[in-house]
């Protein structure tokens, strides 16, 4: 994973639904870590459902779905995150009901290298 970018998903370990997608760069146990510390304090749907598995005395299961050879470029991690968003929406075309934040908001990535801006409704 030297310099990859890993797309992941989060599912419930009593039933095996997913319900997060999410990207990192860091070893997957270590990004589990962060997720369950984040739901102790956390309001957002991912949190809460994090907590409820916790409740239940388990954790949820992290799995990779994509590996994106990105070596930490600006191009290739905005590459990434289009990446993330691509499993995000299949994930919800197979009719799986994700906690991720995305909505309408507006994302705005910054090419450091080009000064160029890339605006995407998300």
């Amino acid at each position: 994973m030297n310099g990859d970018t890993v797309i992941y998903s989060l599912s419930n370990p009593v039933n095996g639904v997913v319900f997060y997608i999410g990207k990192t760069t860091s070893y997957l146990p270590t990004r589990l870590r962060c997720h369950i510390k984040e739901s102790f304090t956390g309001t957002t749907k991912k949190c809460k459902a994090i907590s409820e598995i916790i409740q239940l005395g388990l954790k949820p299961n992290i799995e990779i779905i994509d590996v994106i050879q990105t070596d930490y470029d600006c191009i290739n991690q905005i590459y990434a995150n289009y990446i993330e968003m691509y499993w995000i929406s299949q994930f919800k075309a197979w009719g799986f009901e994700l906690t991720n934040v995305i909505g309408n908001r507006l994302v705005k990535e910054i090419n450091v290298r080009s000064g160029y801006s890339v605006w995407r409704n998300m």
